[in-house]
């Protein structure tokens, strides 16, 4: 650990079973985190950024529905004594719907009957992801056994956020990434073209009229395009697109 993140602190769940399964390591230049509870499938404890302060469990669950239930009783038992925002994540080794696992054997309920009480007894969500669809695979069996999901408080408190479903490279599972710090804005927002622009009637003149401005050259074409972006900034204005979403969404309700 010294050699891959050096300066960093760390703390593994090694003295609470057979294999140290679980590892947590933070900058401590950045973040706190305080080891409130540990055993073999979840390590639990107090985390403090710059400007977020919420509790945080890592998980491991183990192979089989039986020595699972273990894992569900202690996240229950952290649940009753929490009462600010909860993040939990990692390798639940366990599904949720049919849909979480494609080709082997078919889903059966015993499979998610443990996670489904869990996740609706203790008002727990699941993060939006982004990325890929499934965590985990053998090159046979695709399953979705890797998850982010959070409490009540979490939803009301903390900033929209989603999980990031890595490329897995040379794992068989998907890391997870969730950014719980949102860089301060810059103030410069990117250019968004909208579609509905194309079907403007002066989207062509403008576009025919700005990129005839400069000719030749790579310079020239990297010139036109900042001045067409400008001038699309301009008709996207001129179109009061907030008023159309609006108008949109109050006729879809």
């Amino acid at each position: 650990m010294n050699k891959v993140v050096p300066n960093w602190k760390w703390y593994t769940n090694a003295g609470h079973g057979p294999r140290n399964r679980i590892w947590i390591a933070w900058k401590s230049e950045e973040i706190q985190f305080t080891v409130m509870d540990t055993s073999d499938q979840v390590i639990h404890g107090l985390v403090k950024t710059k400007t977020k302060e919420f509790q945080f469990s890592a998980v491991y669950g183990l192979h089989t529905v039986h020595t699972r239930r273990e894992m569900w009783i202690k996240l229950r038992n952290l649940n009753a004594q929490i009462t600010r925002s909860w993040l939990i994540m990692g390798d639940f080794n366990s599904i949720i719907d049919v849909e979480d696992r494609r080709y082997g054997s078919e889903v059966q309920a015993h499979e998610t009957k443990d996670f489904k009480e869990f996740m609706e007894e203790c008002k727990m969500n699941e993060l939006p992801t982004v990325g890929r669809t499934y965590t985990w695979t053998n090159n046979y069996v695709y399953i979705r056994i890797d998850r982010a999901i959070v409490n009540a408080d979490w939803m009301i408190t903390m900033p929209p956020l989603q999980v990031q479903i890595l490329d897995p490279h040379f794992l068989d599972h998907s890391p997870l990434r969730v950014e719980v710090e949102i860089p301060a804005d810059s103030g410069r927002k990117p250019f968004k073209f909208f579609n509905y622009l194309a079907d403007h009637p002066d989207f062509e003149r403008t576009v025919h009229d700005n990129w005839a401005r400069t000719k030749g050259k790579m310079i020239g074409v990297w010139q036109n395009l900042k001045t067409i972006r400008k001038e699309m900034k301009k008709l996207n204005a001129r179109t009061k697109t907030s008023e159309m979403l609006h108008k949109v969404r109050t006729e879809l309700e």
